[in-house]
């Protein structure tokens, strides 16, 4: 979900996502990643550049839960 305080209203980004548990801002700030837990993945979304507003996996079939994200301001998850 995406808040503008200005107008108060929330928009949905991204909808049906499975036990979603965990966003991240990538480092260039063109994208946030998404755990969806009980589907052993991370998605993507694009806040920037051509895919602006649409969404992909960023890794699959993880060996188990991801839970939790976060950044290290070096590029990395």
């Amino acid at each position: 979900m995406s808040y503008n305080p200005a107008a108060g209203r929330v928009k949905v980004l991204l909808k049906d996502l499975y036990f979603a548990n965990g966003v991240a801002l990538s480092e260039n700030k063109k994208f946030i990643i998404i755990n969806e837990t009980h589907r052993y993945r991370i998605r993507q979304y694009w806040l920037k550049g051509k895919k602006t507003g649409t969404n992909d996996i960023f890794i699959d079939n993880l060996p188990g839960f991801p839970t939790g994200a976060s950044a290290n301001r070096k590029g990395t998850f």
